[in-house]
């Protein structure tokens, strides 16, 4: 008996302990939680009438609800982010850019993204110029190589059981399977030609799962090649020379 209520104590003082600590702790987390922010637009700016918006300042929100507390925001120039964290007029600091890094300051991440370029059309024959390029070419030949590997297994399947591939000579038999391969990739589907055998229908169904995915990739890079951009990474190369717009006082507009 005395055995039994020991173990008991044993595991009900911690459980004391930390309902304790719960109810001390809870009361701290209901009060307010000063934040200070340094507008950012889109990610957090002040809408004008008092109120702080955007998904920077929604997320520190959402944070603070699920904890109990509540946030009251207050605006700063970038500059005077550490100096109110250090006189212990905020608890948290939002901003983007370059932060000094004390001991105090922890930066997260809360989106990142690149900067996307749209604009207007360039025309046909400037698309056609522009879609022309080498990279085009790689493109094409890089195509019809698979095609190619393609037909030629289907030709190697099908030549002794289908007649639509037993030409005249081998030449002929793979330009046939090149044919299918190519038509069977555009979703076209004559049926000219047509697998007969089990593993040559084996081979169309994968083929034409692997095709569903390649057109995919294929369009957007005719596309890109189209725009002529080439698919840069170094914005400048790409806006140089050209008026652009951008979102007032957005990172974008930093740049």
């Amino acid at each position: 008996m005395l055995r039994c209520c020991f173990d008991m104590t044993r595991i009900l003082a911690p459980l004391a302990a930390l309902l304790a600590f719960f109810y001390a702790f809870v009361p701290a987390m209901a009060q307010q939680v000063p934040v200070v922010a340094s507008p950012a637009p889109p990610l957090i700016a002040e809408d004008g009438e008092g109120r702080w918006v955007g998904p920077a300042a929604d997320l520190v929100r959402q944070a603070a609800s699920e904890t109990g507390a509540s946030v009251s925001f207050s605006g700063a120039t970038q500059a005077g982010l550490e100096a109110q964290m250090r006189r212990g007029e905020a608890a948290a600091a939002l901003a983007t850019g370059d932060v000094p890094q004390q001991g105090y300051i922890r930066s997260l991440p809360l989106h990142v993204d690149a900067i996307g370029v749209t604009g207007t059309s360039t025309g046909l024959l400037r698309t056609l110029e522009n879609l022309f390029t080498p990279a085009f070419f790689w493109i094409a030949l890089g195509l019809s190589i698979l095609l190619l590997i393609v037909g030629t297994i289907m030709w190697l399947v099908e030549r002794r059981q289908t007649e639509d591939f037993q030409k005249d000579g081998a030449i002929q038999g793979v330009g046939q399977g090149f044919w299918w391969a190519g038509v069977t990739m555009t979703t076209i589907g004559y049926g000219d030609t047509v697998p007969m055998t089990t593993l040559g229908r084996a081979v169309a169904l994968l083929w034409m799962l692997v095709s569903m995915a390649l057109t995919a990739s294929l369009t957007a890079a005719l596309v890109s090649a189209g725009q002529g951009t080439g698919g840069a990474s170094d914005l400048s190369g790409v806006v140089d020379g050209k008026r652009v717009a951008v979102v007032a006082q957005s990172p974008a507009a930093a740049y």
